[in-house]
């Protein structure tokens, strides 16, 4: 009976398949003298899950995403489509708001989808792939507050 039991062993390891998946990290890294806090929002309630602080000059992970399969991972503000808008708040004083495509809200300091600056827009990230191969790609997207992003919200 005991080889019975050592070949279903065998075929149950054998038949494992390794799934491949593409993780993805989001780092913003605040470039100014100025603490800021960033707050997701959707139907005018933060997001806690969306938000996130940095302090002055602060590199900090802010998103991990582990998918299935081989792709071209997934940016912060690309996962948080749902969000309607961000808010970045520099020293607890000064605003800016950041919308997704869809929306365009009546904030008067706000960086449109269309902005290179804007938090949904994948073209305001640096993507690097650190890593790639059959099974398992990882990329790093960069995002970079910097003191023009105060001045604007100034």
């Amino acid at each position: 009976m005991k080889p019975y039991y050592l070949i279903v062993v065998l075929i149950l390891l054998s038949s494992c398949i390794k799934e491949s998946s593409t993780v993805s990290y989001t780092i913003f890294i605040n470039s100014t003298s100025h603490n800021i806090s960033v707050h997701g929002f959707k139907n005018g309630i933060i997001q806690s899950e969306s938000s996130f602080s940095l302090n002055a000059n602060e590199t900090k992970n802010v998103f991990t995403l582990d998918n299935r399969g081989i792709g071209n991972g997934l940016t912060f503000g690309g996962f948080n489509q749902p969000i309607d808008s961000f808010i970045v708040t520099f020293d607890n004083i000064f605003e800016i708001a950041h919308y997704k495509p869809t929306l365009v809200g009546t904030r008067p300091k706000k960086y449109l989808y269309t902005s290179r600056r804007n938090i949904y827009n994948d073209s305001s990230y640096v993507a690097n792939l650190i890593k790639d191969e059959k099974l398992m790609r990882n990329w790093d997207f960069k995002y970079t507050i910097i003191e023009q992003d105060f001045l604007d919200a100034h």
